[in-house]
């Protein structure tokens, strides 16, 4: 395996009664030794596959954070990086606040990058759906929208964290996460639809499709200079 990713970490603890934010939040050393039984156990198996939490660490609980990080090959922990995304995309002057680049959670290097997931609307069809096109610029056509896929992943690929690109996003998939196996769309009562199969990137014909093509070798010469070039 390449990795494992272990949902709802933070619950690996049989020292809280029920879901009590006070108690999960805390430093709680029977839940470390757990997730690090976990850790030994799948690196007994697969030595140089990655392990991953879904730990929504805040308070005294960012100390297993930092333990997690320093424990033989790494212990990732799941970061949500949506947001920043959506402001990288729609920089203008009034809202050009990357700070939170800076932040200790982005700038440490067992925090796992992610902008789509399973739960995490596709980052395509958001900008497709909220964004307003005026008669000067569309910025909802497809060959826009990939060219400013183009300039966020120059930015945040080469910056020196682990990132998570979900299945197609490589090619701009931009249909909804919320989508139902009968094409009904229910974003409104997304736990409906959210877990049924979608059609991939072929069935679509993406690969078929130059503009998607084009995106797909950017990200490709982009991830090659980060390689090749910045870890040197």
């Amino acid at each position: 395996i390449d990795w494992f990713r272990r949902d709802l970490s933070k619950w690996f603890t049989q020292s809280c009664d029920n879901i009590n934010s006070d108690c999960i939040d805390k430093y709680l050393k029977d839940r470390v030794d757990i997730i690090k039984e976990y850790a030994d156990y799948q690196w007994s198996i697969s030595p140089d596959s990655y392990m991953i939490l879904e730990h929504h660490w805040y308070n005294d609980s960012k100390k297993e954070e930092k333990e997690f990080s320093n424990y033989k090959n790494w212990i990732l922990i799941w970061q949500k990086a949506t947001e920043y995304i959506d402001l990288l995309m729609i920089w203008n002057k009034k809202d050009n606040n990357l700070s939170m680049l800076t932040r200790k959670e982005f700038w440490n290097l067992n925090a796992i990058w992610f902008s789509e997931s399973h739960d995490e609307q596709r980052v395509m069809y958001r900008w497709l759906i909220y964004w307003k096109a005026n008669k000067n610029y569309d910025v909802k056509t497809k060959e826009n929208l990939l060219n400013r896929m183009k300039a966020i992943w120059a930015v945040t690929l080469l910056i020196p964290w682990p990132k998570m690109i979900r299945q197609f996003q490589e090619l701009g998939y931009d249909l909804s996460i919320n989508l139902c196996k009968n094409w009904n769309l229910m974003d409104d009562m997304s736990w409906l639809c959210r877990i049924d199969l979608k059609p991939s990137a072929f069935e679509l014909w993406y690969d078929k499709d130059i503009l998607r093509h084009n995106f797909l070798k950017t990200l490709n010469t982009i991830i090659n200079i980060d390689i090749d070039i910045i870890r040197i």
